[in-house]
């Protein structure tokens, strides 16, 4: 019918403007005209067209203002005391860098991360899954000297895309500095110098990822296991960086040893101009020494013969049940369960905070540790659901009742000093703890101490300690939990304290075999932090302060006794 798809008529304006009746008459007689702007929201040039015509109008709106004022000898600055000039004072390459540094860090982590992914699953799980692992084994060189051959062709390979994506990202850019009306838009001068002194970082961040890719293929029993774990993985080494972006960190001497975040605050420092070379070069160090520790795991890995023997067998319903679910089990329901947070818990609290935080730990948390263990065949042991001895229960009800004051102790004296809890975020803490109006406290004890409590153990302490404990050992798998229990947390700033509590929860649950002490610990650490904070009040449990230091040497005391009473009886009941 000649008719466009969005309605209009081929040839039709952008932009009508349809004035109310006797509009000129009313411009003309000091009153206000009504203009209406017609125009197709669903076109980005209709878009573009109305900001243009809504740019003429408001000058012809001055235009007419001052006449008005004019003809009745009034001064304009009259109705306009204030007249605000903007300077920037940035140079195009400043704010080149700016921009950059902003934006680049975090393409060049993906960009190594994609590199790096293939290779590193076909060079380890993939010759495990083709049958050549065990010919490669049988040449005479050294294991070392093997994973450190692998490791090269993974970290060339990507370096190789990282590089290939930052030339033709320059490419572009220098094309949008070629064109004049491009260029009058966004004025930039590319910062080349800065962007050669940042290579020698990509590099340097091409082994750390590469490394780690390595080390979490070398645990895969088979291809398919290794891309269930690789998503973990991607959030591990990525969300430090994503953190530091969005919360927008600068490179310091403490944050130079976080991996992951070092090498993206390094890049953001360099391009804008503002990294020193002292904590550059740590930042370098310390990321090439996570590395060389992500090596030597894969490494050690290669040494044993959980490498040639640990592929899949039946299917899984021709399998008894199992003790344990396999580490790419395990990290993909936990990848699972916090992107169910971030999507579907946030919302479900913001709407109603009660029964949101109730659905939230027992369907979201709790609810796919359930689904893995119906499907994969696993017994109740996978989840750490085993008997334990009293004197465990009596060791983890210690620890509960004085952890927090630890907890408190090294958080304040620790994070708080290195980077302080934001206003905006105690505010929200405080009107989660202390609500208008107050919620009734066996209420909160449910909702805040008991359900989080009993479903991230079963999560935590029970499914993936569990699976991690064969190939990681106890030391290692106890550490990684910690970690894992901090991030989950989803804040920078609620890291370091439930890290801390993570570590402890990890070590009640391998000295007692079960998590049901660690519970009981959780519970109790939980229920004494609300029913103390409730009773200290606002001004301050939220403010920050230190425990005296004779209460938080009794709580360290109090804490060590009960670990050490907890696994006084170790062995495994039921």
């Amino acid at each position: 019918n000649g008719r466009q798809p969005n309605g209009r008529q081929p040839g039709a304006a952008e932009v009508t403007i349809d004035a109310s009746p006797g509009a000129a008459a009313a411009i003309d007689g000091a009153r206000t005209a009504t203009l209406r702007l017609i125009f197709d929201d669903a076109s980005d040039t209709a878009e573009m067209a109305v900001g243009r015509v809504r740019e003429a109008l408001e000058a012809e709106a001055a235009r007419v203002r001052a006449r008005r004022l004019r003809d009745r000898g009034i001064d304009a600055a009259l109705i306009e005391p204030l007249r605000v000039e903007e300077h920037p004072t940035a140079t195009p390459a400043a704010r080149a860098g700016h921009l950059l540094g902003r934006t680049l860090p975090i393409l060049v982590v993906f960009m190594i991360l994609m590199g790096s992914f293939n290779p590193a699953l076909d060079l380890t799980a993939g010759e495990k899954e083709r049958g050549t692992l065990e010919t490669l084994l049988c040449a005479p060189v050294a294991r070392r000297d093997l994973v450190v051959g692998k490791f090269l062709a993974v970290a060339t390979v990507a370096l190789l895309v990282a590089l290939c994506n930052l030339v033709s990202l320059g490419l572009v850019l220098a094309w949008i500095g070629q064109e004049p009306a491009l260029a009058s838009r966004l004025p930039l001068a590319i910062p080349w110098t800065r962007l050669a002194a940042a290579l020698p970082v990509v590099v340097v961040a091409t082994a750390f990822f590469s490394a780690v890719m390595m080390a979490v293929a070398c645990t895969a029993r088979s291809y398919k296991d290794a891309q269930h774990l690789m998503g973990p993985a991607y959030l591990a080494v990525a969300v430090p960086a994503l953190v530091a972006r969005e919360a927008g960190g600068t490179l310091t001497w403490a944050t130079a040893l976080v991996p992951g975040m070092s090498v993206g605050l390094l890049l953001e420092g360099l391009l804008a101009g503002t990294a020193g070379v002292g904590v550059a070069l740590l930042a370098c160090a310390a990321t090439l020494g996570w590395a060389a520790l992500a090596l030597a795991f894969a490494t050690r890995l290669y040494g044993g013969e959980s490498m040639l023997f640990s592929t899949d067998g039946a299917r899984c319903a021709d399998r008894p049940a199992r003790a344990a679910a396999t580490p790419g089990e395990a990290l993909a329901t936990l990848a699972m369960v916090v992107a169910l947070l971030v999507y579907v818990g946030r919302a479900l609290q913001s709407a109603a905070f009660v029964p949101g935080m109730i659905a939230t730990e027992w369907l979201l948390v709790l609810g796919p540790c359930l689904a893995l263990a119906w499907t994969a065949r696993l017994d109740r042991r996978a989840l750490g659901i085993v008997r334990a001895a009293p004197p465990a229960f009596a060791g983890a009800l210690l620890c509960g009742v004085s952890a927090w004051v630890l907890a408190a102790a090294l958080v304040q004296v620790v994070q708080e000093r290195v980077m302080p809890t934001p206003p905006e975020m105690i505010e929200a803490m405080r009107a989660l703890v202390f609500p208008d109006p107050p919620r009734p406290l066996p209420v909160d004890l449910f909702v805040l101490a008991v359900g989080p409590a009993l479903c991230e153990e079963v999560l935590f302490r029970g499914l993936v300690l569990r699976a991690t404990l064969p190939m990681l050992g106890p030391t290692l798998a106890v550490l990684a939990n910690a970690l894992l229990f901090g991030a989950f947390h989803l804040s920078s700033y609620h890291f370091f304290g439930p890290a801390l509590m993570g570590l402890l929860l990890a070590t009640i649950a391998v000295r007692t075999r079960s998590v049901l002490p660690g519970m009981l610990l959780h519970v109790a650490h939980n229920a004494v932090t609300l029913a103390v904070g409730r009773a200290l009040g606002p001004s301050v449990a939220l403010t920050g302060a230190v425990p005296p230091w004779p209460l938080a040497l009794a709580a360290a005391l109090a804490t060590a006794a009960g670990v050490w009473l907890a696994g006084r009886h170790d062995r495994e009941v039921g």
